[in-house]
């Protein structure tokens, strides 16, 4: 009997390349195809630092972990005819890795940037404070040495003075929490709408000012309130 399976074998080369492919890889060990997904996830890893540029690119990472759990599952489960786990495990652990460092960066940006808006309001509160209790020289302090070169310090009270005048008394000035924000050669400028609340309190009247704050050693200073003190256009 194994004369004639031996001879149907050899007569039917079909049959023989069907015995050949169930069994590569699991005695020979001579052919070991490299899992697909796991090529993807290790690209995919790599491909992750994109995410420095911009936080959509994350998906990438997420695509490369998917992918390198669907190709540990295929490995797994393909009785050692498949390879490539430590393509997909460098895929996983490089996508984890970038993805969590950009996420973590975003995260203390966000939370730096919170603090500086709540300085900026906090700057914005005082600077109503001293106006409102008519303290003008605290106030002109609250100026940036840029605008105080500008604007001096008579200019500066009788702006205030004048407005009242019109609208009645300074009761307290306010951000309205909507934010604008510009760096460049170590200096951060951010412009906000302060909220002035003049006249009655029962009645009062509010104006929105854009207001310029610079960042400096000091702390917040305004930098510029251009409604209040407009730019002189040069004479031609």
């Amino acid at each position: 009997m194994a004369e004639l399976e031996r001879q149907a074998d050899e007569a039917d080369p079909i049959a023989s390349l069907h015995k050949m492919s169930t069994t590569a890889g699991i005695s020979s060990g001579e052919y070991v195809a490299i899992n697909l997904p796991a090529v993807f996830a290790a690209l995919l890893g790599l491909a992750t630092a994109l995410a420095f540029l911009g936080l959509p690119f994350l998906a990438v990472g997420a695509g490369g972990i998917v992918c390198g759990v669907v190709a540990l599952r295929q490995i797994h489960g393909s009785n050692g005819t498949q390879g490539g786990a430590a393509l997909a495990w460098g895929g996983i652990v490089v996508s984890l890795a970038l993805a969590g460092t950009v996420f973590y960066n975003h995260t203390q940006e966000q939370a730096a940037l919170k603090r500086q808006q709540e300085q900026v309001n906090a700057t914005i509160q005082t600077l109503g404070k001293y106006l409102s209790s008519e303290d003008y020289a605290a106030a002109y302090g609250l100026m940036a040495p840029e605008l105080q070169q500008r604007v001096d310090p008579q200019t500066f009270v009788q702006a205030w003075k004048i407005r009242q005048e019109w609208r009645g008394p300074l009761r307290s000035v306010q951000g309205n929490d909507r934010f604008a924000v510009t760096k460049g050669a170590g200096t951060t400028v951010m412009y906000t709408k302060a909220i002035f609340r003049f006249g009655a309190p029962d009645k009062p009247f509010e104006v929105g000012y854009i207001v310029a704050l610079r960042l400096g050693d000091d702390g917040w200073r305004v930098l510029d309130i251009p409604d209040v003190y407009p730019r002189q256009k040069p004479k031609r």
